[in-house]
C-alpha cells in the first residue's frame, strides 16, 4: 500500500477481530489496524503482551461504548513454559534470575498440576505489567530495578487442561478470569512442584464470544482492504467488520417499541409490558429488530437507559448496529 494517498479520517463502526502478530503491543496492533481503516475513533479490549499473540477485539466508533464488556470477558489461552529457570518478566524476553533443577513428572502427574489450578484464587501480578502505580505503568518501574508491593487480586481459573508434556516444556489450554496473568500461573505452577519456570509461548484463543475463527491477520485486512474506497464495505460484507451487538451477545435481550426506543435514547426511563429481572439488557427496537444499545432494569417493569446508541447513527438505519 506504500505510495497511495490515504483518505482522511473518517467514522468507521463495530467491531474487528485481530490475530494479533508477535513483537507489537496491543495498541501498536489498533493504531495499525485503525491506520488501514482510516477509522476515526478505536480502541482495544485487553492487552496482550508483545509476545502474545491471537484474539485481540477492536472496537471502532460506536462500538467502543462496549468495551468494557470485552475487557470482563473470560479468555482462553493456549500456553507453553519452560521448567528449571525464572526469569525477571517471567518469560522469555526477561532475564534469568533463578536456576533450578525440571521436576520429575509424567503426563499423569502433569494433569493433576493442572486440575489442581482450577477455582477461584488469588494472584499477585507480576511487575512486568501494564498495571499502575501512582500513574506510572509497574513495567516502567522494573525496568528500573524498582519493586513494590502489589496486593494478591482475586481470579477464576474456569479450566485448564494438559496439551503437552516434553521435559523441561510443557504446555496447557487455561479459561480464566480477568485479571489472570499466565505467566504467574506458570511461575506458581513450578513452585507448587518445588521448582521454577517461566513462559515462552501465549496464544489467545477465545476474548468473550470471539474465537481464532473469526479473527484476520494484518496481512489479511490489508488484502480485504486493497486501495479502494469500498474496502471497510467489504469488511463488512465479509463478516470481518462485525456489527457493534456482536460484543454483546452473553448479555440478554429485551424489545422495545418505537416510541420506548425513542425515549432511551433522549435518556428517559420506559416501563415495560411484562417484568424482569433486574440487570443489563441488548435492547431492540421491535418493528425493525435493530439494536439500540444496552438498557438496565432498575425495578421488574422499568427500563433505564445505560449504554445508548447515538440518534444519528440509529437515524441512518445503519447495517453497523446489529439485528436480532
Amino acid at each position: 500500500m506504500s505510495g497511495v494517498v490515504k483518505p482522511g479520517w473518517r467514522d468507521v463502526h463495530g467491531v474487528l477481530v485481530l490475530d494479533k502478530p508477535k513483537g507489537v503491543s496491543s495498541n501498536q496492533a489498533l493504531q495499525k489496524v485503525r491506520r488501514l481503516l482510516s477509522a476515526r475513533k478505536g480502541g482495544h479490549t485487553g492487552n496482550l503482551d508483545p509476545l502474545a499473540t491471537g484474539v485481540l477485539p477492536l472496537c471502532f466508533g460506536e462500538a467502543t461504548k462496549y468495551s468494557h464488556f470485552l475487557l470482563d470477558a473470560e479468555k482462553t489461552y493456549l500456553a507453553e513454559g519452560v521448567f528449571g529457570t525464572l526469569t525477571d518478566s517471567g518469560d522469555c524476553e526477561g532475564v534469568e534470575v533463578r536456576k533450578a533443577e525440571p521436576p520429575e513428572i509424567d503426563s499423569e502427574s502433569f494433569a493433576s498440576l493442572c486440575h489442581r489450578f482450577v477455582g477461584a484464587g488469588q494472584q499477585v501480578p507480576p511487575m512486568y505489567s501494564a498495571l499502575k502505580h501512582q500513574g506510572r505503568p509497574l513495567y516502567e518501574l522494573a525496568r528500573k530495578g524498582i519493586e513494590i508491593d502489589r496486593p494478591p487480586r482475586d481470579i477464576v481459573i474456569h479450566e485448564c487442561q494438559p496439551v503437552s508434556l516434553n521435559l523441561p516444556y510443557f504446555r496447557f489450554r487455561v479459561t480464566c478470569s480477568k485479571g489472570t496473568y499466565v505467566r504467574t500461573l506458570i511461575e506458581d505452577m513450578a513452585q507448587s512442584l518445588g521448582s521454577l519456570a517461566h513462559m515462552t509461548n501465549l496464544r489467545r484463543e477465545q476474548s468473550g464470544p470471539f474465537s481464532l475463527q473469526q479473527a484476520v491477520t494484518l496481512e489479511q485486512l490489508e488484502s480485504l482492504l486493497s486501495d479502494t474506497p469500498q474496502g471497510v464495505e467489504r469488511l463488512m460484507a465479509n463478516g470481518v467488520l462485525m456489527p457493534i451487538d456482536s460484543a454483546l451477545t452473553e448479555i440478554p435481550t429485551i424489545l422495545v417499541n418505537f416510541d420506548q426506543g425513542d425515549s432511551l435514547i433522549c435518556g428517559r426511563a420506559v416501563t415495560l409490558g411484562d417484568p424482569r429481572t433486574c440487570g443489563l439488557y441488548r435492547v431492540y427496537r421491535n418493528e425493525d429488530r435493530m439494536f439500540l444499545g444496552v438498557g438496565k432494569v432498575t425495578e421488574p417493569m422499568r427500563l433505564s437507559p445505560f449504554r445508548l446508541i447515538s440518534s444519528g447513527l440509529i437515524a441512518d438505519n445503519s447495517k453497523v448496529l446489529g439485528r436480532l
